[in-house]
C-alpha cells in the first residue's frame, strides 16, 4: 500500500477524547501523503452515548467529508479504544457487499489500539492491524 492523497484515513479517538488525541499520528500520516479525517463528532461527553448513536454520527461525518473529495479511491480506519468499536460499527454499516467498497472507496486497513477487537499483524506492540484484503 503506497500512501497518496487519494487514500482517506479516518482517525477515531476513545472515550472522553477529542480529535487532538491522535494529532501526532495525523501529522505523520499527512506527512506521508495521506488524506486524514480526525473525527470530532463524538468528542468529550458525546463519546458516552450509545455505540449506535455515536457510530451514526461518525458515519455521517465521513459521508460529509467524502462528498467534498471526489479524488479519493481508498479508505482506512484507525480507532483508539472505544473509537475502534465505533469504527468497527461504521465499517459494517458502510460496506457494500455487492462491490466490496465503502462510499465507493476500496477499504484497505482497520487499525485498533487498546480495545478488545484485536487482529494481529506485525505493526507494533500497541497497534494491531487487520487488512481488508486478507
Amino acid at each position: 500500500m503506497s500512501p497518496s492523497r487519494d487514500h482517506l484515513v479516518v482517525l477515531c479517538h476513545g472515550l472522553g477524547g477529542s480529535k487532538t488525541d491522535l494529532s501526532y499520528l495525523r501529522r505523520k500520516l499527512e506527512g506521508k501523503g495521506f488524506t486524514v479525517l480526525s473525527s470530532e463528532v463524538n468528542e468529550r461527553l458525546r463519546s458516552m452515548d450509545s455505540i449506535v448513536d455515536a457510530s451514526s454520527r461518525l458515519k455521517e461525518e465521513i459521508e460529509r467529508y467524502r462528498a467534498h473529495l471526489s479524488t479519493l479511491k481508498h479508505i482506512s480506519f484507525v480507532g483508539n479504544s472505544l473509537g475502534g468499536i465505533y469504527a468497527r460499527h461504521v465499517i459494517a454499516s458502510l460496506l457494500d457487499d455487492t462491490n466490496s467498497t465503502m462510499l465507493g472507496l476500496a477499504p484497505q486497513l482497520f487499525v485498533v489500539g487498546s480495545n478488545r477487537f484485536y487482529a494481529f499483524c506485525n505493526v507494533c506492540s500497541l497497534i494491531c492491524t487487520y487488512s481488508f484484503r486478507s
